[in-house]
Formats: structure tokens, sequence, C-alpha cells
């Protein structure tokens, strides 16, 4: 069987560290900025005129009001049999279409990213189609797996050959590139696929040098399918000091929040801005809504103490 190997020498395979994450419910590896709930990162907070009201229809609880356009019911899981991993009351979301999640090693950006997979794994999907910029290598284009399988510390995930062949049979851009693959940005994210849609197929791509509205084409055939969930993963600002990134991060996550490409445009930092941008246009061209989940900074890991030279983290979701 071909399969594609999960390398993690940098971005950890650690089971462990996985599993601190997986099981985290009320406890926010963050100290002081609020537990798990709550919006409460200093960069929603910020205001100079610019992004004032960055969160209006967000309520500091985000059990108690997620959006104005979400239901305000509550799912208990604290007796799911896959585990306390998925105890935190959620939200109801008519339908989760899309994630946006970071993708730094795991106990840098885990916490954040799992926040979302934990609210759409909720949700039951025929397949979870992932894209990720290439840090590793330049090509033009995107390139789709086809392997048969995805290795994860987790255990295998089945790769959707059909699918990923019919994306190549449909958009001109697209080809295999097998050196392409091995990349972090997608990589990162298959222990939380495999973890909370372990029925599910996967289909990896990554893209390099191309602009987002031909990337929208992509993301637009994914997202005309509700039995798929797309993960948009990326990064925000990187290197600059925390209260620098506070500034600069927030236009992404104001962004989403409006699905406003101008901010982004204009003034937003991200590794994976094609594949965000891409995913804002289809969705306001959809009629869709998002939220931001979670936001933090490579300082507040616990085993990062530098706050001169942060990197940004988000996770967000789309819904209709």
């Amino acid at each position: 069987m071909r399969k594609m190997y999960f390398n993690g020498s940098f971005y950890s395979n650690n089971i462990d560290e996985l599993n601190k994450i997986f099981n985290e419910k009320n406890e926010n590896r963050r100290g002081s900025r609020g537990n798990a709930h709550v919006l409460t990162h200093p960069a929603l907070g910020l205001n100079d005129g610019i992004n004032s009201g960055l969160n209006d229809n967000l309520n500091d609880n985000l059990n108690d009001n997620l959006n104005d356009n979400l239901n305000d019911k509550k799912i208990d899981n604290s007796d799911n049999e896959l585990g306390s991993h998925k105890g935190l009351p959620v939200p109801i979301i008519p339908r989760v279409r899309g994630i946006i999640v970071p993708h730094a090693g795991y106990i840098y950006s885990g916490a954040c990213a799992n926040k979302v997979y934990r609210i759409a794994g909720e949700q039951e999907f025929k397949r979870v189609v992932v894209i990720g910029p290439s840090h590793r290598i330049y090509f033009k284009g995107a390139s789709v797996c086809l392997e048969e399988s995805y290795e994860t510390p987790l255990g295998d995930l089945s790769v959707d050959v059909d699918y990923s062949e019919k994306i190549v049979e449909k958009i001109d851009y697209i080809k295999y590139i097998k050196e392409a693959h091995g990349e972090h940005s997608t990589e990162t994210q298959m222990p939380f696929i495999k973890n909370y849609f372990e029925k599910s197929k996967v289909v990896e791509i990554v893209y390099g040098d191309i602009d987002y509205d031909s990337l929208s084409e992509l993301v637009e055939f994914v997202m005309s399918d509700e039995s798929n969930l797309l993960v948009i993963s990326t990064d925000l600002s990187h290197f600059y000091s925390e209260k620098e990134a506070y500034y600069i991060d927030r236009n992404c996550i104001n962004a989403l929040k409006n699905l406003d490409n101008e901010i982004l445009f204009k003034k937003g930092e991200a590794c994976g801005m094609a594949g965000m941008m891409a995913g804002i246009k289809v969705a306001k061209s959809k009629d869709m809504k998002s939220v931001v989940v979670d936001y933090r900074t490579s300082a507040d890991s616990i085993v990062a103490t530098d706050k001169s030279r942060v990197v940004g983290y988000m996770s967000g979701i789309i819904y209709s």
C-alpha cells in the first residue's frame, strides 16, 4: 500500500503532547489570560480606531453566545464515548463548512487548533480536505496527494484517491508533486483529523505560488459539497514583538469575523494568506457566516517566554 509517512521531526509526533491537547477541558495553558471558554486575549481588546468593536457580535463567554446567529443551546459530551477531550460544552452550529487552524508545533498552537476541531467534531463528514501553503519547495499551482493512506501517530488515515483524482481532472493548476508533500502545514492537521473524524477520508492539498482568486476555484469546488469539511491551515504574523503581533493579527481576526478580504489585503499577514482569502471569498459569495474561536501567540506557550519575537495563531469556523 502506498502511504504518506508522518515526519513530525520538528513539529512533534509526540503522543503524550497530543493526548494532553485532546484531554484539555476547562484548563487553559495560557495561564491567567482566561479559561478555555473565553476570548480574552489582549489582541481582541486593542482599539486605535481602526478595529474598534472587533468582536461586537461575540459574547465574552463563547459558550453563552458564540455569535448572534447561533443557537444558544449547548452540547454536553462529558460522558461521550470518545473521551474527555470532547467534554467541553459547545454551541450548536447548523453546519460547519470550514475551519481555519494554525500549524506550528503542538505545544505552541495545538490547543488553539483543537478548539475548532472539537466543535467541528460534533458533526460527521464524508471527507476532510486540508489545504496549506508550501514551506519546503517552490512550485506554481497546487499539488494533491495521490497516495492511498496517510500515517499519523494515532493510526493511518485513508486518502480519498478518487476524489483527489477528480480534483486533478477538474482544476488545471492542480497535479501531484510528491516532493511537495510531507509539508508541515498540512501534516500537523492529520492527528486531529484522525482523532475527531476517524471514519472520514482525507484529501491533502499543498499550494505553492498561486493567487487567491485562482485558489478560490478549488475552495468553491470543495465547499459546494456539504459532506466535505475544508481545513484551511495558516499561521499569522511572524517574528514581531508580542505587542506588534497583536496589532497586526487583529486584522486577520477582523477579516475572518467580517468575511472581509480588503482588511487582509491591506493589513493582514499570514503564511497561508492565499488559502484564507480564498476561504473568505467563497464563504461570502455563498452567504455563509464565520466566527473567531481562539487567538494566541507563541509566547503564550508553557515553554516560551520570549515576547520579543513571536508567531501569531488563530482558529475560527465558517458555517452555514
